[in-house]
C-alpha cells in the first residue's frame, strides 16, 4: 500500500511540479552570503550541478510527506474501524449478559452499562443521562431493602479501589440481588476504575429454601423411621425369643407326625420374623451410624465354620451339601471379625433358603493379586438379569421365592454391601435363571 501511494505522490510531482530551472534559493543565499558572485562563468556548472542536487532533495521530502500523509490517513481509517469494530463487540457482549453491568472510571464517571443493569434496577433515562453514577445510585435506593447498609458498602468499595467483593443484595419488592464488583486496571497495574456485576438470583434462593426444608423433612422422616424401627424391633423380639424358647422345648416332647411338622413350621417362622427383626435392628444401627469396624487379623477359615455354624439348622434342614475351602494364600485377612462372620452368615443363608431341597453350597477363599477373593456359590434358582441391578438397594425384593415360600426383607443384601464397603472391599454377583449364583466379594490380606 506504502509503495502504491508514494509511487502516486511521485506521479503527481512528474505531472504538477515541473523541476525548476535556474539557481536553487537556498544556494542563492547561500552565495549571497559569502559574498559569491552567482554568475562567474567559471563556476556556472558547478554552481548547476548543487541546484540540481537541492532540487531533488526538495523532490524526495515532498514525496516522502506526501506518502507520510498517505499512510497516516491510512492508519487513522484503520484505527477507527478497528475502535468501531471493538465497540460493536463490546457493545454486544454486555447486551448479551443476562447479568447487569456497569462500567465506570475513577471518578465514578459511567463509561457503559447494559440493559439487563437499567431493567433489574428500574432506571429511567433521567438517571444515566449525566454518566454519573451517584445519580444512578439514588434512583436505584429505594428499592434496596437495607439502604444504609447498601450506600456504606457502596462508598467502602469506592474508597477501596483495589476491592473485590461478592454479596446479596435483598429488594423492597422481594428480590435478592447477586452482586460482584472488581477493579479494572491497565498493563501495569494502575486502576482505571470499577465494573460492578448484578444478577437476579431470586428464584435460585427459593430453589435452596426449598431443598433445605425437603431436606429437613426428609431427615425428620428418617430419624422418625429410625425411632419406629428400633422400638418395633424390641416389641417383636421379646415375643418371637420366648415363642421360639417354647417351640424348641416342645421338640423334646413326645409329638406324633403331624404335631412335629406343625411345630417345625412354627419354628421356621418364628426363626424368620427373628431374621427380619434383626434385620431391622442393624438397618437402624447403619442408619444411624453406629456401624463402628475395627481391622484386625481374622483368620478366614475360622470365620466361615462360624458363619456356617449359625447357619447349619437352615441348610441341615434343606439338606444341602456344604463344601468349605480357603487356599494357603487366605488364610488371614484385615477385616472386623463380627462384620465378616455377619456378611458370610447373611450370603449363606441366601444361598440356603433360594437353594432347592438337597442342593450344593461351597464357600471357598483364595489369593486374587493383591486381595482375598471370598465366594458363596449355590446351584439354587439363580437370578435374573434385570433384577441384579437392584440386589444390593435397601427394600429391593425379587420375584422368585425361597423353598420355605417366605421372601426376604430387602434389607440382608443391601446391608451386607455395605458392611463389605467398610471393611475397603467390593461385593459382586455372577448368576442366571436356573444356574444358581455365584457372591463374591474382596478383602485386604492380612500381613
Amino acid at each position: 500500500m506504502r509503495r502504491r501511494r508514494a509511487a502516486g505522490a511521485e506521479s503527481a510531482v512528474s505531472d504538477d511540479a515541473t523541476p525548476p530551472s535556474g539557481l536553487h534559493p537556498t544556494l542563492a543565499r547561500q552565495l549571497r552570503r559569502f559574498g559569491v558572485d552567482e554568475h562567474d562563468v567559471r563556476l556556472c556548472t558547478l554552481f548547476e550541478r548543487i541546484s540540481s542536487t537541492y532540487h531533488e532533495a526538495d523532490k524526495e521530502r515532498y514525496l516522502t510527506e506526501r506518502s507520510l500523509e498517505v499512510v497516516s490517513k491510512e492508519m487513522q481509517e484503520l484505527y477507527e474501524n478497528l475502535r468501531q469494530r471493538t465497540d460493536a463487540i463490546h457493545a454486544a457482549t454486555m447486551e448479551a449478559s443476562t447479568a447487569g453491568v456497569l462500567v465506570v472510571d475513577d471518578g465514578r464517571h459511567i463509561l457503559s452499562h447494559n440493559r439487563a443493569f437499567v431493567d433489574l434496577w428500574h432506571l429511567d433515562d433521567a438517571a444515566l443521562e449525566g454518566k454519573d453514577d451517584r445519580v444512578a445510585l439514588a434512583a436505584a435506593l429505594p428499592l434496596v431493602a437495607d439502604r444504609d447498609a447498601f450506600v456504606a458498602r457502596v462508598n467502602d468499595l469506592y474508597a477501596n479501589v483495589g476491592a473485590t467483593a461478592r454479596d446479596e443484595i435483598p429488594l423492597c419488592d422481594g428480590r435478592v440481588l447477586d452482586r460482584q464488583t472488581a477493579p479494572v486496571t491497565d498493563a501495569s497495574g494502575r486502576v482505571l476504575g470499577r465494573v460492578w456485576f448484578f444478577q437476579d438470583v431470586t428464584a435460585a434462593k427459593l430453589q435452596e429454601a426449598q431443598l433445605r426444608e425437603a431436606l429437613g423433612a426428609a431427615e425428620r422422616a428418617s430419624q422418625t423411621k429410625s425411632a419406629f424401627l428400633a422400638n418395633m424391633s424390641h416389641e417383636l423380639r421379646t415375643p418371637l425369643n420366648s415363642i421360639l424358647g417354647f417351640a424348641r422345648l416342645l421338640e423334646a416332647a413326645e409329638l406324633d407326625a403331624d404335631q412335629r411338622q406343625d411345630l417345625g413350621l412354627i419354628l421356621s417362622a418364628g426363626e424368620h420374623m427373628l431374621t427380619l427383626v434383626n434385620d431391622l435392628l442393624d438397618l437402624r444401627t447403619s442408619e444411624a451410624g453406629g456401624l463402628r469396624l475395627t481391622s484386625t487379623p481374622v483368620e478366614l477359615h475360622g470365620a466361615i465354620i462360624e458363619a456356617v455354624a449359625l447357619v447349619r439348622p437352615l441348610i441341615d434342614d434343606r439338606k444341602h451339601g456344604l463344601e468349605v475351602e480357603v487356599a494357603d494364600g487366605a488364610a488371614a485377612v484385615l477385616a472386623d471379625r463380627r462384620a465378616l462372620v455377619q456378611v458370610l452368615v447373611n450370603l449363606l443363608s441366601n444361598a440356603a433358603k433360594f437353594t432347592p431341597t438337597g442342593g450344593s453350597i461351597t464357600v471357598m477363599g483364595r489369593r486374587l493379586g493383591a486381595r482375598v477373593e471370598v465366594t458363596v456359590r449355590d446351584n439354587g434358582i439363580g437370578i435374573a438379569p434385570e433384577a441384579r441391578s437392584v440386589l444390593f438397594t435397601y427394600y429391593a425384593q425379587l420375584d422368585g421365592k425361597a423353598e420355605h415360600g417366605m421372601k426376604g426383607s430387602g434389607i440382608g443384601l443391601a446391608l451386607t454391601r455395605e458392611l463389605v464397603a467398610k471393611l475397603g472391599g467390593e461385593i459382586g454377583v455372577d448368576s442366571a435363571p436356573g444356574e444358581g449364583s455365584t457372591f463374591r466379594f474382596t478383602l485386604e490380606p492380612a500381613p
